[in-house]
């Protein structure tokens, strides 16, 4: 399940996110044309639940999804949290409250880590790459890599999940489940 935190501002900037609404389709439809197009297991994809149309045109991630088969669209606005326990893999793209859900899960958690866009601070990525599968999107390798992971036998990406628990539980209690300073775990800038 590749949880989608594309949620258009009609070119408003916010706290977290520091690329335009462009740039934000873009990352998506690469990670779908590059990654998910070459990956050898069902991918579904769950947009983010949009409330206030930003745009007259359909979204352009979207309407790239509605031309293949391949990856199925969950197209409905049900909060993610609820179809978590439905899927063995969960991938996601930002550092906000979608991570900490999936995090929580306790569903193997593939992060993909933007640099321009909501991305981990650097003591939250510092103790949250052991923990979980972190890719960094704008390395030279990052299709490479994450598709060779996900293409993984499931079995042994579940083993490697159990093995990272210990760094796991450490971000948790850092940056999650407590009450401190450190709640806030995307960078500014």
């Amino acid at each position: 399940l590749y949880l989608s935190n594309n949620l258009y501002k009609g070119y408003f900037g916010s706290l977290g996110t520091w690329t335009t609404d462009e740039g934000m389709a873009n990352n998506e439809m690469r990670i779908i044309n590059a990654v998910f197009k070459k990956l050898d297991k069902n991918i579904f994809y769950k947009p983010y639940p949009e409330i206030n149309h930003r745009y007259f045109d359909m979204d352009p991630v979207l309407a790239l999804l509605k031309k293949q088969n391949k990856i199925k669209l969950i197209n409905n606005n049900i909060d993610a949290r609820y179809l978590l326990g439905n899927f063995d893999i969960i991938m996601c793209g930002s550092a906000t409250s979608t991570l900490s859900w999936a995090l929580m899960s306790e569903k193997p958690l593939v992060f993909i880590n933007y640099t321009n866009h909501a991305s981990l601070k650097k003591e939250a990525y510092s103790c949250l790459k052991d923990g979980i599968f972190l890719f960094d999107f704008d390395s030279a390798d990052f299709n490479k890599k994450i598709i060779n992971f996900l293409n993984s036998n499931i079995n042994d990406i579940k083993h490697e999940w159990q093995l990272r628990k210990k760094k796991r539980d450490s971000f948790i209690n850092n940056f999650i489940s407590e009450i401190n300073n450190k709640t806030n775990i995307y960078e500014e800038i």
